[in-house]
């Protein structure tokens, strides 16, 4: 959905509030926030929940009040059609009562901790479930497609009509086994088929198999390459220059300087000359590098026609087995069982390819995927440097713990963001990155390592439970990403500068530029990062005392704390 709030929603905003709070003065200035053009109010325009200037403080909690009617047009649907529509969910025994057995249903979902069952509930029949953060909503039916659409073609009426929302028919009724699964709240989700045993053992199989083809293949390469390499030494040993230089184009350059070689250097010039003529003949420079040439041109020809031949014909082999359908491998196992049935498991992965496209987008990596330096870091502080890095693996630690991916997140934790730390902080110093460990040993612990990962993991999800507590009264502080700020000046006497953050009466030793690099549609991805900053944000500037730019890294608060109009 996406729509700009006009006088009619507000209107009906305002009397559904109207409904249970009784002050006039409350919506009057309401209204004239809403004529002043303050109150910023958009249903699908940018991600909401994440302390993001542009939400302001009062409109998430107007949208959730509007979109509370539907949910409770939703939990009315369920009703409808999970307990009193017959023709979609039909009950096994005629005398008991479909409204009755939903009722229960209900409240077995609801008290989880309920063992008894009551014999009624045998039959669930069609079920629709949905989650909504913000304006952010997630639907799921458990039933025909039949019903999915009329369904959905229900919530879009009542979006439309009853709330005045415009919503976009663009959204397609997905499979349960769509390979891509869905994008909500930032992360993916999807249904697999969990393998059975016979199957993992297969696959098992096939990955040794291609284990070991791979392991002669580096070593067929590598040997190649020596023998090559022993051939040019060989041949630079036992050529004489009367042997070779008449074979050397008079008119070429390497011919015109070969009079300036010093005494015993000719023998070596022209055996260079030679080689040259001899790459043209073989039309070498389509190669990718000078040991291909060495393996393809030099070493292969040199060895038995029955020795290639067995090694390329094994590697043909493997690779047809790989590639392979498992059918006829599963067919010949004792225990294989046409009759078996695949189990379906839900999987919950994070965004890992967007993140570390995230990480190349503000300076962590290169292209080609190894740390580097942050640039925009370099002039801050040791401990504001270490604390940036740390805000981030948090938040990851925070987000992803409980994601079936959360392996490849380490890695990157391990290899990318503690790696580019530590090489921020080479590059500030001008030392050497082991240096750098060895002198910030005691800082750099708050950055996990291999060994440590675990450890620190547990850790961070215990402190932020005790965090989590104030959540209610602090919004956005959970989904609050990481922001780029770069050193703009040095306060002084004759330029005195107070701390933004409302309700700090701090002076602020520093002034920072905010780096916008995110401006994701909605919705998006969640990367660690802060998205959908305004662009009218980009490079403004504001300051921030020692504490709280340190609360802004490590994520205690968001964006949505500074006062940006409040330089003076």
């Amino acid at each position: 959905m996406n729509k700009k709030v006009d006088d009619k929603v507000l209107t009906k905003l305002i009397s559904t509030m109207a409904e249970k709070i009784e002050d006039p003065d409350l919506f009057s200035i309401i209204r004239s926030m809403f004529d002043a053009g303050v109150l910023n109010l958009e249903f699908g325009g940018f991600l909401k929940g994440h302390g993001l200037p542009q939400e302001g403080v009062l409109s998430p909690i107007l949208l959730n009040v509007y979109l509370d009617l539907f949910d409770r047009e939703f939990y009315k649907m369920c009703m409808r059609y999970e307990a009193l529509d017959s023709d979609v969910n039909a009950c096994q025994d005629g005398f008991s009562s479909k409204l009755r057995s939903w009722f229960r249903m209900q409240l077995k979902d609801n008290n989880k901790n309920n063992d008894n069952k009551h014999p009624s509930d045998k039959n669930s029949g069609l079920r629709l479930y949905a989650c909504r953060f913000m304006d952010e909503i997630f639907f799921a039916v458990s039933g025909p497609k039949d019903v999915a659409l009329k369904f959905k073609a229900e919530v879009q009426n009542y979006l439309q009509h009853a709330l005045h929302l415009d919503v976009h028919d663009q959204m397609e009724i997905l499979s349960i086994s769509d390979p891509c699964g869905i994008r909500f709240l930032g992360i993916a989700v999807r249904t697999i088929e969990r393998e059975s045993p016979t199957v993992r053992a297969v696959h098992k199989l096939k990955e040794k198999v291609q284990l070991f083809a791979s392991q002669k293949q580096e070593a067929w390469d590598a040997g190649m390459v020596r023998i090559g390499k022993k051939w040019v030494a060989h041949g630079l040993k036992k050529v004489k220059e009367s042997e070779i230089k008449h074979l050397a184009d008079s008119s070429s350059v390497l011919c015109q300087i070969s009079c300036f070689r010093k005494a015993g250097m000719e023998t070596d010039h022209w055996f260079k000359v030679l080689l040259k003529i001899w790459m043209q003949d073989v039309n070498a420079k389509a190669e990718d590098n000078g040991e291909i040439v060495l393996s393809k041109y030099i070493a292969e020809p040199s060895i038995p026609q029955e020795l290639r031949d067995s090694f390329h014909n094994f590697q043909k082999c493997a690779e047809e087995y790989i590639s392979s359908e498992t059918a006829a491998t599963l067919a010949l196992l004792p225990s294989f069982n046409t009759t078996t049935q695949s189990t379906v498991i839900t999987e919950v992965l994070a965004p890992v390819n967007v993140i570390k496209k995230r990480l190349l987008r503000y300076s962590l990596i290169n292209s080609e995927g190894y740390a580097r330096p942050v640039s925009a870091l370099i002039l801050q502080d040791d401990s504001q440097i270490i604390d940036w890095f740390s805000g981030l693996i948090c938040r990851w630690l925070r987000w992803y713990s409980k994601c079936d991916n959360f392996s490849e997140v380490k890695l990157m934790i391990i290899n990318q963001v503690r790696r580019s730390c530590i090489r921020t902080l080479a590059a500030k110093h001008r030392m050497h990155e082991i240096e750098i460990e060895k002198v910030f040993e005691s800082e750099l612990s708050v950055l996990p390592s291999n060994q440590e990962m675990e450890i620190e993991m547990t850790n961070e999800i215990s402190d932020f439970k005790v965090f989590n507590a104030n959540e209610a009264s602090m919004y956005g502080i959970f989904s609050s990403g990481l922001c780029l700020l770069s050193l703009a000046r040095m306060v002084s006497q004759s330029r005195p500068c107070d701390c933004f953050v409302m309700g700090c009466l701090a002076a602020a030793p520093c002034v920072y530029t905010l780096h916008v690099m995110e401006r994701q549609k909605f919705p998006g991805w969640r990367t660690g990062f802060s998205t959908a900053i305004h662009p009218s944000l980009n490079r403004r500037r504001v300051g921030l005392c020692k504490k709280h730019i340190k609360d802004l890294y490590l994520g205690h608060i968001s964006l949505q704390s500074i006062d940006f109009g409040a330089w003076r």
